[in-house]
């Protein structure tokens, strides 16, 4: 469910649910894909599980809310583990129309800072179609996330523009890898590696590890195309250290990473992560196994 794909009319609708009951939208939500209704008290599974932490008495939305914008989250990045791990930061608006474009680099990344997959890859800005640019970050702007999907903590964010260093190797390569880490209680339990990821999609070939780099292909969803014989990154062990300070004020979190020329570069930090895309059931199990 894309909800940047569907007509605002219909988008507002949904947000006005999730802004009366988010927990009635993210029901909604699961039992389209499960045809089960969420047990906010006993979660049977890791997807019940995030969104009950939502709701949870020690929960700090407010933390959450600067975890998920990927605005604010860079203070929280700086303050905890350092600038150096952070992507450069061309700018930020709270308009397209208010981009100039003449002092961004050739090339550049694109986003909004409270929703998913919100990215404009820009190789080279004298190809670019400005208007179909504004066109589209002003609908994504306009996209209600947090209410439409019931996930709360994006609906505390001010929506904003950002503009990013277009990441790439040494050698000019610009597909990278990710490395997810699956922080349980402070500590990095599992790493999730996405290779060969399509732009703004969620298509890519899999394997998971443990903090050993041993493979786990168990923990691999059947319908991934598993990575075969990955060489550990330079900074495994630097990317351990981090997500450990990093993950400390949450149960349960998922901090992502890229790796440019052998140095850890800070992607994200999700709470409330799709536990039913790559990862096995018997993956999602392990992890509820630790949290109950």
């Amino acid at each position: 469910m894309n909800i940047y794909n569907y007509p605002l009319a219909i988008v507002y609708s949904l947000a006005l649910i999730g802004k009366i009951s988010p927990k009635t939208m993210l029901t909604v939500r699961q039992w389209i894909k499960t045809k089960q209704l969420i047990n906010w008290k006993h979660p049977r599974n890791m997807q019940e599980y995030v969104y009950a932490q939502l709701f949870h008495k020690d929960t700090d939305l407010h933390l959450y809310s600067i975890a998920a914008d990927k605005l604010k989250v860079r203070e929280y990045i700086s303050k905890t583990i350092g600038n150096k791990y952070l992507n450069e930061l061309y700018g930020s608006w709270a308009k397209p129309q208010n981009i100039d474009y003449e002092e961004l680099p050739d090339s550049f990344v694109l986003k909004t800072n409270n929703g998913c997959a919100t990215n404009i890859f820009v190789k080279d800005k004298s190809k670019i179609n400005k208007n179909e640019i504004c066109k589209t970050l002003n609908h994504w702007l306009h996209v209600p996330y947090g209410n439409a999907t019931g996930q709360v903590q994006y609906s505390l964010i001010k929506p904003m523009i950002i503009a990013e260093k277009f990441m790439r190797q040494s050698d000019g390569t610009s597909n990278l890898i990710d490395y997810k880490f699956y922080c349980v209680n402070g500590k990095p339990v599992n790493l999730l590696v996405c290779a060969n990821r399509s732009e703004r999609s969620h298509e890519f070939d899999a394997m998971v590890f443990d903090m050993e780099w041993n493979e786990i292909p168990d923990f691999v969803s059947k319908n991934f195309n598993h990575i075969k014989a990955m060489e550990k990154p330079i900074s495994f062990d630097e990317m351990k250290l981090i997500a450990t300070k990093l993950s400390k004020p949450f149960k349960f979190v998922r901090i992502d990473f890229y790796e440019i020329n052998g140095h850890p570069v800070f992607g994200e930090i999700t709470l409330t992560p799709n536990m039913g895309g790559a990862l096995s059931p018997t993956a999602n199990q392990y992890f509820l196994s630790m949290l109950q």
